[in-house]
């Protein structure tokens, strides 16, 4: 028997033994520790599978492209190609959804990746069961709600801001506002 006619039954075999409804997952995150930790939470999970990892932007680029995993674990600062362009990249050839990873619901790059495509944010000190859960929502077909266009919104119904973003966003207007006034009241005088 060849070597060829040996592979292909093993390789169907492996083929096989993945169930439709596994939940394939790829890491992108600068730190090797935190990929491995991330690895090792969700593989212990059934029907979760981790196909690859990524140490930067580039790299997360062309994982998407080669494996298409269902949902992509993305830090908010991997190195070269940054997270909003890869980001863009990803999404542009295909409707993986991407996860970003971050320390602050209040750094920009979150939002500026959220405008991206990103289905969403996981603050990294979360449970570890939160994020089992997104990922399982997300793997199964379950996308955030897109928000009407034409419609006026107050800070408190954009479903991205996290109550802690919405009181610095009020608490920067009301200091803006106490200076517009101090400067009108100063020029009366």
């Amino acid at each position: 028997m060849s070597a060829r006619a040996t592979v292909l039954p093993m390789a169907l075999s492996l083929l096989a033994s993945f169930d439709s409804t596994t939940i394939r997952v790829a890491i992108a995150h600068c730190q090797r520790l935190v990929r491995a930790g991330l690895r090792l939470l969700l593989e212990r999970e059934a029907g979760i599978t981790v196909v690859d990892e990524a140490a930067d932007g580039d790299d997360a680029v062309a994982l998407a492209r080669r494996l298409r995993p269902d949902v992509l674990l993305l830090d908010v600062r991997l190195p070269g190609l940054d997270c909003v362009e890869a980001t863009r990249r990803i999404l542009s050839e295909s409707a993986i959804a991407v996860v970003v990873l971050t320390a602050s619901e209040t750094d920009a790059r979150t939002f500026a990746t959220l405008r991206a495509g990103a289905a969403g944010l996981m603050l990294e000190d979360r449970e570890p069961a939160a994020l089992v859960r997104v990922v399982r929502l997300l793997g199964n077909g379950a996308r955030p709600r897109a928000r009407l266009p034409h419609r006026s919104q107050s800070a408190t119904e954009v479903p991205m801001l996290t109550p802690k973003v919405t009181e610095i966003t009020r608490g920067s207007a009301h200091v803006r506002k106490a200076g517009e006034l101090k400067a009108t009241s100063s020029q009366r005088s």
